[in-house]
């Protein structure tokens, strides 16, 4: 694992959350005695993740690992992908919340300069709240009374 790890930072990355998972994971597959990487060991550790992205990120950083030390042991199980969710979900998610913001837009009526910036998401976002703020309680009572 420590060799891994100084490949990945030797290819230019910095490594520095992954290299402390992967160690918090040694540990705890270290406790229960595995000696390769076992699938149900890095599914229970993961778990103990506060969160659902966190739970993500273990297995995802294990599962890369395990790609690549399987390739020379395949003793080391490789784990699944999408145990706690995929990207699909918060992609959704996202556009959900950018749809919701284009109505509330076309509703209020901010200019088009506003509208097509909003396209590139996080300065159209930035756009739109400030022009939110400008407008105050109007905007809300402009969506509340046309929604």
């Amino acid at each position: 694992m420590d060799e891994y790890i100084r490949q990945q930072r030797a290819l230019g990355f910095k490594y520095r959350v992954q290299g402390s998972l992967l160690k918090s994971y040694a540990a705890f597959a270290h406790e229960r005695g595995d000696t390769f990487i076992v699938v149900d060991t890095v599914l229970e550790w993961s778990r103990e993740a506060p969160s659902a992205t966190q739970k993500r990120n273990r297995l995802l950083t294990v599962r890369r690992l395990a790609v690549s030390v399987h390739a020379d042991n395949p003793q080391h199980q490789i784990p699944p992908v999408d145990v706690f969710g995929g990207p699909f979900l918060w992609l959704v998610r996202g556009w959900v919340f950018f749809r919701g913001i284009c109505r509330l837009v076309n509703r209020i009526g901010i200019d088009e300069e506003v509208r097509l910036h909003s396209v590139g998401f996080a300065a159209g976002a930035k756009a739109l709240l400030r022009q939110l703020v400008l407008l105050g309680d109007e905007a809300f009572d402009t969506q509340l009374s046309s929604g």
